[in-house]
């Protein structure tokens, strides 16, 4: 398996964080929240219905824990 490890200094006092990632023409560009907010819980309800539809991975069995990840 393939891991890539990254810092992102400006979630480091959230509580729940939660990304999305987008690769343009000039590079990749990302937002980050908490999932407690609007915008994190939208980023958290797409992938909670990605993984009752198979569509969000995890690096591992146990969610609490696990990296969770969805290509949309």
């Amino acid at each position: 398996m393939n891991t890539i490890k990254l810092e992102i200094p400006e979630m480091r006092h959230f509580v729940e964080p939660v990304a999305r990632f987008e690769k343009t023409g000039s590079g990749v560009i990302y937002e980050v929240h908490d999932a407690t907010s609007s915008s994190g819980k939208q980023i958290l309800s797409r992938l909670q219905a990605g993984h009752s539809d198979g569509s969000t991975q995890t690096s591992i069995r146990d969610l609490a824990s696990a990296t969770w990840w969805r290509f949309i």
